[in-house]
């Protein structure tokens, strides 16, 4: 019995071992945004800048915290990513925590080189973060993260969420590794700016979305052309479009609460033809019109025109992606891969898939279903007395 007890003794004893290789919080560098940039020493071409949080009033009482947040820059500078990041830990003198890091930036000029090598690393080591958002700008990368020392904004959670409130299109590393290697081998990741306000705080803004084939930029399609492009990819949640009349010289607004795209690919006599089946519901956001959206008639008649002005919309996005910049920013590359496979392996071989989108037919079909027209009936027009 006591030889037992002894036993169970030891044994808990080895169960309370507790973390043998925890890390105080002190002994990491918290990541919170990463950017790249070209190096202007030659033989070091990658300059990778990290934003590392540094929490104030760490170790002190909520009553002595202060409030405020700080943001320490690392740099390192390499022949690749890889060493880049690893002379940064060094400048640092501690080992870096990627978890918390929210965005990827890539400037212009590392996008034209190519950006494949950077995203295999940051995909490939065990402390990826693959949900951190991508972008690209035309400066510095580095300024963005500057910003956060200066400002005292944590500009990488920003960006993310700017993203995610649907102000640009969304990116985030695994999104990016995939269509890499979709069929087409085109990547779209939003391209920011900083915009000054006089004597204010510099804003964030979308300043177009860049287009990548096989990991290098070839393409800004413009920002006003965002919402078509997410309709024809089948990835828009919700907009606000505001519809002209031209008989009337007025507009009314629609809020485009839900939105639904349905892709069909054909191959029919060596044509390629893809349908395109959007269905958007919505309701009456705005009307200056004097058409009323409870009479049936003028509700119809507004619908008309309503489905009239998408779709000119997304023609005009057809002919910018076919005619202007020639690159299946659409995906449809993979759509036609998931159904002829075969076809589209012998296409990716000879690089030819670019021609072929240029003369894809692409046939638009779309409803529109309004729900609700809001809270008023009508609004009173007053006419001028003569």
């Amino acid at each position: 019995m006591k030889r037992s007890s002894n036993l169970l003794l030891i044994v808990g004893l080895l169960l309370l071992t507790g973390c043998w290789d925890s890390k105080e919080l002190t002994q990491l560098a918290i990541i919170q945004g990463t950017g790249i940039d070209v190096s202007d020493e030659g033989d070091m071409p990658v300059k990778v800048t990290l934003g590392v949080l540094n929490p104030t009033g760490q170790g002190m009482s909520s009553s002595q915290a202060s409030p405020g947040f700080k943001m320490n820059l690392v740099q390192g500078r390499g022949r690749s990513i890889a060493t880049a990041i690893a002379h940064a830990r060094l400048s640092a003198g501690k080992n870096f925590y990627w978890g918390n890091n929210d965005s990827l930036i890539f400037s212009e000029e590392v996008a034209k080189e190519g950006i494949l090598g950077h995203i295999d690393y940051f995909g490939r080591f065990p402390e990826a973060v693959l949900r951190q958002h991508i972008f690209t700008t035309s400066g510095n990368a580095e300024d963005f993260l500057k910003l956060s020392t200066q400002t005292g904004k944590q500009i990488p959670k920003l960006l993310r969420n700017y993203t995610s409130l649907g102000f640009s299109i969304r990116t985030n590393l695994l999104e990016l590794i995939g269509m890499v290697n979709d069929a087409g081998h085109i990547a779209i990741v939003p391209r920011i700016g900083i915009r000054s306000l006089g004597e204010g705080d510099p804003a964030l803004a979308l300043t177009g979305i860049s287009v990548l084939k096989k990991g290098k930029l070839q393409a800004t399609i413009p920002p006003k052309l965002r919402d078509e492009l997410l309709w024809m990819r089948g990835e828009l949640k919700e907009t606000v479009i505001t519809v002209p009349v031209l008989d009337q010289k007025a507009t009314f607004s629609l809020i485009i609460t839900e939105t639904q795209t349905k892709l069909t690919p054909i191959i029919k006599n060596g044509r390629f033809i893809i349908n395109v089946h959007v269905t958007n519901w919505g309701e009456y956001n705005q009307n200056e019109t004097d058409m009323k959206p409870l009479d049936i008639q003028d509700n119809e008649k507004m619908e008309q025109q309503a489905k009239l002005y998408i779709g000119k919309r997304l023609n005009d996005m057809i002919q910018y992606a076919q005619q202007e910049i020639g690159l299946d920013v659409f995906g449809y590359g993979e759509k036609f891969n998931n159904r002829y496979p075969k076809v589209m392996k012998q296409l990716d071989q000879k690089d030819e898939w670019d021609t072929v989108f240029k003369n894809i037919e692409i046939q638009v079909k779309q409803d529109l279903i309004i729900e609700r027209t809001g809270l008023i009936t009508e609004i009173y027009h007053p006419t001028e007395e003569k």
